[in-house]
């Protein structure tokens, strides 16, 4: 982008120097969120190798674990305790396994634990394969349900589970169950699909006793380890970014929640309804628990006070008076997997809201289709993301178009433009004026060359955005032994420094300014942008390089024919 008007007009002076203003700021926090997002641990998931060690150490300790929320309207803090020694002890532990997750079910508290997906590695390289449940003292996050009752022991997070059946897999549910001795026998059945990241829970409780008893049904994702780092340059792969959001979501009735970990530190958010879905995410996982919809239920997040980095998304349903030999059944879907567009709409219940774009998500969702769309045909990400940006400067092609011949006339005009400089030197306001007037003549609009930079900026972040967000860019190929993760910056810096030779090109093909201190700055630019693209994902990079180049070869072809015209 070039500015042309002469540094004696003041006021579209300032203009382009706000222009260029916003333009450099954004960039700079563009380039700060890059760094920190792809210089520190890249997928905020935990390693298999924490997974493990956490296994042997910590498999069934339940050590300040939640036992269950307290059945009243007001929902107070939640109710802790820990198991005791001999129960860590002489706990069990069930397996899973489909095709897309691998992990364990504690019999203590029946509680979902350890989860991974062994088709997705940690790094793009293969090595390490992703977990997001884990039982690890210093960092977990699991599933646990159960009830809560004022008249009688109900089965909590602390509950002995008996276990009919080896394991957990889609051809083989699972079924626990817990008896009160008083003449309540709970059952909880786990099933599950083979390429889904789906558990299902059906919690059934059946009163063989002489009254009556009331009784709420729970369900709780918890997450430990969320508040460390984040200081200064320290990334912090489970703190949101000014970009992108991590942790708490929930859309309760239409209504979307973000709330941030530190707000839930200082303040439990609870909000009822009767459809909806609560969760946790990552930057490319998350875990949901979507109960029985079009019952009254309250959706909390909150912050439970035995640790101070222990936190809960609770789902509570209203209580139910259970008459002597009646049953009563409850049951929830647990989402347990990638943020991924086309895997969270199959449940059918704004799952896939999870991905969230922000102010640009109405250029995001198309854009984000458009290059899903030409992925699945030419089988590379890289190749995708080029031939959506030639759709978008053909689609831009008429303003582009107008503003590259204005530009082209502004070139042919410098001459008489030096010559009036020359002439008015001693005089601004004459000068200004004749400007003016040689503006009119020609019919050139000075600011015209900025709408093109103007038009790509929402656009800009929008591609930002879906690349930064999207999980299909996460450890996309473009060349093989070159750009091996989209997602991530360039290893050997070539797309940022053929980005920056582009602009050089760009600016040597566009009217020189005629402030000497403003040309400096724009001689600068390439470079400045160089380093600043240094730290982008590969794949912005790669979207600014195509468009930089079209628009080098629009422009040159414009310009070459405005000169044989004249």
């Amino acid at each position: 982008m070039s500015f042309f008007l002469p540094p004696e007009n003041n006021e579209t002076g300032d203009k382009r120097n706000l222009i260029v203003a916003v333009i450099m700021s954004v960039m700079v926090l563009l380039a700060y969120e890059a760094y920190v997002s792809w210089t520190g641990v890249k997928h905020g998931v935990v390693s298999t190798a924490q997974v493990e060690a956490s296994v042997e150490v910590h498999a069934d300790s339940a050590e300040g674990l939640p036992s269950a929320p307290a059945m009243t309207q007001q929902k107070p803090a939640q109710i802790v305790s820990a198991a005791s020694d001999e129960n860590i002890q002489t706990t069990r532990r069930v397996p899973i396994h489909s095709n897309v997750m691998e992990g364990s079910i504690a019999l203590t508290g029946g509680r979902v634990d350890v989860l991974s997906f062994p088709q997705y590695s940690e790094t793009a390289d293969g090595e390490g394969v992703v977990s997001l449940f884990s039982n690890d003292k210093g960092k977990s996050h699991f599933f646990d349900a159960g009830w809560v009752s004022e008249s009688i022991q109900a089965p909590d997070g602390n509950a002995k589970w008996l276990a009919s059946g080896g394991g957990l897999s889609p051809e083989t549910p699972l079924t626990l169950t817990w008896s009160n001795n008083t003449g309540q026998v709970f059952h909880r059945t786990y099933t599950m699909d083979a390429s889904r990241y789906v558990l299902t829970i059906q919690d059934k409780v059946v009163n063989e006793g002489p009254s009556a008893v009331a009784l709420s049904h729970y369900a709780q994702l918890h997450k430990t380890g969320v508040l460390g780092g984040g200081g200064g340059m320290k990334y912090n792969p489970e703190r949101s970014t000014f970009f992108n959001h991590m942790g708490p979501v929930s859309v309760v009735d239409g209504i979307r929640a973000e709330p941030e970990y530190k707000d839930v530190l200082e303040q439990n958010s609870t909000v009822d309804g009767q459809n909806g879905w609560i969760g946790m995410t990552g930057r490319y996982f998350m875990a949901a628990l979507v109960p029985s919809q079009g019952e009254e239920q309250s959706f909390t997040f909150k912050h439970t006070k035995r640790g101070d980095d222990f936190f809960t998304a609770l789902v509570q349903a209203e209580p139910k008076l259970l008459t002597s030999g009646a049953s009563l059944e409850r049951s929830l879907r647990l989402y347990v997997g990638p943020r991924q567009i086309s895997e969270l709409k199959k449940e059918n219940i704004s799952l896939d809201s999870a991905v969230n774009y922000g102010w640009f998500d109405f250029i995001a969702r198309p854009l984000y289709s458009m290059i899903m769309w030409f992925q699945s045909h030419v089988g590379n990400m890289g190749a995708a993301i080029i031939l959506s940006t030639i759709v978008l400067k053909i689609l831009l092609l008429p303003l582009a178009n107008k503003s590259y011949r204005s530009m082209a006339k502004m070139k042919l005009i410098q001459p008489e433009m030096e010559k009036m400089k020359e002439r008015y030197s001693d005089n601004r306001e004459q000068m200004g004026m004749a400007m003016m007037e040689l503006y009119k003549k020609h019919k050139v609009n000075p600011m015209s060359g900025c709408w093109p930079m103007l038009v790509q900026i929402p656009i800009f972040f929008a591609f930002y955005k879906t690349i930064l967000i999207s999980f299909e860019f996460r450890h996309a190929v473009f060349i093989e032994g070159w750009v091996n993760d989209l997602s991530a910056q360039d290893p050997f810096f070539i797309l940022p420094v053929l980005m920056g030779l582009s602009m050089y090109v760009q600016q040597k093909l566009s009217p020189a300014m005629g402030d000497p201190t403003q040309q400096k700055v724009m001689r600068m630019l390439p470079i400045i942008f160089t380093v600043m693209f240094l730290f982008f994902p590969a794949a912005l990079v790669l979207y600014w390089l195509v468009n930089n180049v079209l628009s080098i070869l629009q422009q040159y072809i414009l310009m070459r024919s405005m000169e044989k015209a004249s």
